[in-house]
């Protein structure tokens, strides 16, 4: 959503960005979107972050029309232009999916000890089952050249959760007896041995 207010003559906008989630084939959720940069074109000299929850607020904007585009890594840029001159109606600011995101296999995220990365990455068990992986290694977590939010830890448990229904519903269990050990959510051992950030 999108607001601007009063100041004098300046006006102050706020708002919230959502971004498109695409865990699964054909299946998008939608989340707000933490450190999504918004440009305005006749402020180039300047540039905003949302903060952790999506939300946004430019203030000092002097009444007139802008020209308003939003990005973020992996999704597709949304632009829009806006009369600021009195109160706005709250609009959302919802960046989709690219379009081969939407058609992709699922994607499991994964902790590994880099001891074992090579073997654990190039086991068939990923083409078997169509998947995409996306992994951090213990060793770069506890040393901090890696970094993962005990809220961004709590995300990839969540997609992981939604790919391993996804893959019980098409595959039965027995892919669980496959699986590699390092997915979030499925090894038990990653909450003792590494320490979320």
């Amino acid at each position: 959503m999108i607001s601007a207010f009063a100041q004098n003559k300046y006006f102050s906008l706020i708002g919230k960005v959502y971004g498109e989630d695409c865990i699964l084939p054909d299946k998008v959720n939608t989340i707000p979107l933490s450190h999504a940069y918004i440009q305005i074109k006749e402020l180039p000299q300047k540039g905003w972050l949302t903060d952790i929850a999506g939300y946004f607020k430019i203030d000092s904007l002097e009444p007139g029309t802008y020209h308003l585009n939003v990005s973020f890594v992996g999704l597709e840029p949304y632009d829009t232009t806006l009369l600021v001159n009195a109160h706005l109606n709250p609009i959302c600011i919802k960046l989709p999916c690219y379009e081969q995101e939407q058609k992709a296999s699922p994607m499991l995220h994964l902790i590994v000890p880099e001891n074992n990365e090579r073997e654990i990455l190039k086991r068939s068990f990923w083409d078997k089952y169509g998947l995409r992986i996306s992994w951090s290694t213990q060793e770069n977590l506890q040393k901090g050249a890696q970094q993962m939010s005990v809220s961004e830890y709590s995300y990839k448990l969540n997609c992981n959760q939604q790919v391993f229904e996804y893959l019980d519903r098409t595959f039965g269990y027995n892919w669980r007896f496959e699986a590699p050990p390092g997915i979030i959510g499925l090894d038990e051992k990653l909450d003792s041995i590494i320490q979320i950030q």
